[in-house]
């Protein structure tokens, strides 16, 4: 059975906590689509061979590795060796991590999972886990809250395999985490102000920073700028448009809050790899599940 999108929220928050799908590639050799995003995320492979590129690193990945895509990280999948390489990806919101993780992961091995800093990409021998998590998410409605406590305990494995990795002795600020509620303001200040003409000044207003501040630490938190959090979600809602309905490319720009064609098709294209058009040829002649992939 294929996993179709499906969404994970908090009951108190109402805040997005991850998003599972699956994903398949056919064969295909040095096609190069590189794209990125603002979710911490993970990649399982479930069957097939090929290469994955991450940052600045090849590998070749095989069924049952699992890759970990940080926010904001470039990453493809440019050469498909087998018939067909099918995934089951997960996306993890920054809610999810930042109030949810934080109470059993260590914030120095947390912060290594987000921001830029030398980390392990590549897991193996944690089929199991995730195999269990696709599973569920095959009857998603049915099993949400066994679900969300399978994800946790999939974070800590892994965090515990990079904290294992880390230098026990390094000593963290944790003044810097104090203010994970402000950020957190802010982001969801950008999701619901996603489509309107949104100023630097007005999200530190809300977040009760300045301006300056407030994209110091945002980075720190999330892996990306406030302004490249903005543009990157305005970017996955225009591929979840493109992807489900027939809505012209122009008016679409428009409700995802770009302020011209143009500049909806360089930034669509520089996050994506392709052009809104493309993009929507693509899953349509693919058939291909969610995510940016």
């Amino acid at each position: 059975m294929r996993i179709t999108e499906s969404n994970f929220y908090s009951e108190t928050s109402h805040s997005l906590l991850f998003t599972c799908f699956d994903s398949k590639k056919q064969r295909k050799t040095d096609s190069f689509r590189v794209h990125h995003h603002a979710e911490l995320e993970l990649g399982y492979i479930c069957s097939g061979e090929g290469d994955y590129i991450l940052a600045d690193s090849r590998f070749r990945a095989k069924t049952g590795d699992l890759f970990l895509v940080r926010a904001n990280e470039q990453h493809c999948v440019p050469t498909v060796y087998t018939d067909e390489l099918v995934s089951f990806n997960i996306h993890f919101s920054s809610y999810f991590l930042w109030n949810i993780c934080v109470e059993y992961i260590p914030l120095g091995v947390l912060r290594v999972l987000v921001c830029n800093s030398p980390v392990k990409h590549c897991f193996c021998g944690m089929g199991g886990e995730i195999l269990e998590i696709k599973e569920l998410c095959e009857n998603a409605e049915s099993n949400r809250f066994e679900i969300k406590l399978k994800m946790v305990e999939l974070m800590c494995k892994i965090a515990r395999k990079i904290g294992a990795e880390q230098d026990g002795g390094a000593i963290y600020d944790f003044t810097e985490f104090k203010h994970i509620d402000d950020i957190q303001n802010a982001i969801a200040y950008i999701n619901t102000h996603l489509t309107e003409k949104i100023k630097l000044g007005d999200i530190a207003k809300n977040s009760r920073m300045s301006s300056s501040h407030l994209s110091s630490v945002f980075k720190k938190h999330t892996g990306v700028t406030p302004y490249e959090y903005l543009l990157l979600q305005r970017v996955d809602r225009a591929a979840a448009m493109l992807r489900r309905t027939d809505i012209s490319v122009l008016s679409l720009a428009g409700e995802c809050g770009f302020g011209s064609l143009a500049n909806f098709n360089k930034i669509f294209k520089k996050v994506t790899g392709m052009t809104p058009s493309e993009y929507r040829k693509s899953k349509q002649e693919n058939n291909q599940g969610s995510g940016l992939q």
